[in-house]
């Protein structure tokens, strides 16, 4: 294999690894919504917030994308870790608690 033979297969694992991680990460988030809505506010919830974190991991989808197609590897290696779920989950993270103060609020 060729240099660029490799690179474009690291490309391609790369992308798979973000859109499976995400797309757990979106549907994680909103079970977690659905949950903490049903033992914090007792409100029913119907899983329209997907569309919010679903909408979220496009976002961070299409921005580390354009990264991992410049080839900046440097932040991909950072601890062996996947900088798009450390940009997602604080992200989530507060989307929930928003959810929750103003589902909350409500009752």
């Amino acid at each position: 294999m060729t240099d660029e033979n490799v690179r474009e297969v690291a490309i391609a694992k790369r992308w798979k690894r973000m859109r499976n991680q995400l797309g757990i990460s979106a549907f994680a988030s909103t079970i977690a919504d659905i949950v903490l809505r049903g033992a914090l506010s007792h409100g029913a919830s119907n899983g329209t917030n997907m569309l919010l974190f679903l909408g979220l991991a496009v976002a961070i989808y299409f921005a580390m994308k354009r990264a991992i197609v410049a080839g900046e590897t440097a932040s991909f290696a950072w601890r062996g870790r996947n900088p798009w779920l450390w940009v997602y989950w604080p992200l989530a993270g507060l989307t929930l608690i928003l959810l929750q103060l103003r589902f909350i609020g409500s009752n």
